[in-house]
């Protein structure tokens, strides 16, 4: 994992929507038209506002982009919660650190 890739996760993780995101595998049938999706939702603002929808056909949006169906529409949406904003920035945090070490010990 190169510095370049890491300033890209971590470029990408702070554009994102801010805060923690969650997704407790509830198949919604009200966010995407008539196709069931799964949410990805950040609390951040208490009230759990939609961050991304995953679907098993068809195609549902994420923001304004259309995204493919998942076939596996649950577990895909718990992965995108448990890799929110907060949790990236913190790997990208240790991975430096842990770098720095390796560093010193090795010189």
């Amino acid at each position: 994992m190169t510095e370049e890739w890491l300033r890209e996760i971590e470029q990408a993780a702070k554009a994102a929507t801010p805060g923690n995101w969650t997704s407790d595998g509830r198949v919604v049938d009200w966010l995407c038209g008539d196709a069931p999706a799964v949410a990805v939702r950040w609390h951040e603002d208490g009230g759990g506002s939609p961050v991304c929808m995953v679907q098993p056909e068809g195609s549902c949006q994420c923001g304004s982009d259309p995204i493919a169906g998942s076939p596996r529409p649950i577990e895909d949406a718990r992965h995108i919660a448990t890799a929110d904003p907060p949790t990236v920035l913190a790997l990208v945090t240790e991975i430096r650190r842990l770098r720095q070490v390796y560093e010193t010990v090795t010189k």
